[in-house]
């Protein structure tokens, strides 16, 4: 199956976050299926398909957006994480969306990963495995590094734990970019801040190193969640049913939970990777659990 190619010209949404100029690009989309047991392996799969209907979605799968942040401060260009690359025909769009929002692959300065999953880092990588961002330094948890270069990443805790050939080929493809780009890594602790605008925080259990950033500049800021919500129609409402790719199933519910609470509470602008375009929004308490409420844009080019 050929790559699309996307016609819209609108393939980025600009913001000014203080001194910081903000750009939200697409990779394209990921394809989740069948949408049970991924969300929710605990439930009923009727349960999961009655509540995709209800939301007016497909209810055999779920389509993950994946959003890429591009963080423009004086002569650096900062990406967080970078797509599927070539893994899906659904995704892979990264370059021409740079080139779109006015930018070269060698423009980007710095990366930060926030977990090693293939959805955020194949683009780090072409097709002739030669690293697609020349000029940039890799910076990445040095807990997430570990668990995936170790003798035996620990799966005991997720729902994959029986599922040897996926677990095995996912390590094996995660190891093989991590070593193509180790000339470039640079491996951080999972609570610092980096270039005066960019604070990681550690949120584990989809992944032992996962990161959610705080981006901001001039007492303005919003919070990049990274892998904690997949879907917003599903954990949001019910963050306890889990997504099955989570690491550490039990701990990725308690650190989706407690992030969705502070969220709820602060009103704080969020990014999401996953969420539909450009997955920005905020955080709202509803009926004693969580609801996502899309900020809205009333013409394209905002």
């Amino acid at each position: 199956m050929e790559k699309q190619i996307y016609s819209n010209k609108s393939t980025s949404n600009h913001f000014k976050l203080g001194d910081l100029e903000i750009i939200i690009i697409s990779d394209g989309y990921q394809i989740m299926k069948p949408a049970h047991p991924i969300f929710g392996p605990d439930i009923k799969p009727e349960i999961i398909k009655e509540l995709l209907n209800q939301n007016f979605r497909h209810t055999e799968h779920v389509d993950l957006g994946i959003n890429i942040l591009l963080i423009k401060k004086a002569n650096q260009l900062i990406m967080i994480d970078s797509g599927l690359g070539d893994e899906e025909s659904t995704a892979g769009h990264l370059q021409q969306s740079l080139f779109t929002a006015g930018f070269k692959n060698t423009d980007v300065t710095d990366i930060i990963i926030t977990h090693c999953h293939l959805d955020h880092i194949a683009g780090l990588v072409n097709k002739n495995k030669k690293i697609s961002f020349p000029n940039a330094n890799i910076y990445l948890a040095q807990t997430e590094y570990d668990f995936w270069t170790c003798k035996n990443p620990d799966f005991s805790k997720s729902y994959l734990r029986n599922n040897f050939n996926l677990i095995s080929n996912m390590i094996y493809k995660v190891r093989d970019i991590l070593n193509i780009v180790k000339p470039k890594l640079q491996l951080t602790s999972s609570d610092i801040t980096l270039f005066d605008c960019i604070r990681l925080i550690s949120a584990p259990g989809h992944t032992p190193g996962h990161l959610i950033l705080n981006v901001f500049s001039n007492n303005e800021s919003f919070l990049h969640i990274a892998d904690v919500i997949h879907s917003d129609v599903i954990l949001f409402k019910y963050p306890e049913w889990g997504f099955l790719f989570d690491t550490d199933f039990d701990q990725a519910v308690k650190t989706r939970k407690n992030i969705l609470e502070m969220l709820a509470n602060n009103k704080m602008l969020v990014f999401a990777y996953h969420l539909p375009w450009p997955g920005l929004g905020n955080v709202n308490h509803d009926n004693g659990t969580f609801k996502w409420i899309p900020k809205a844009f009333f013409t394209p080019f905002n």
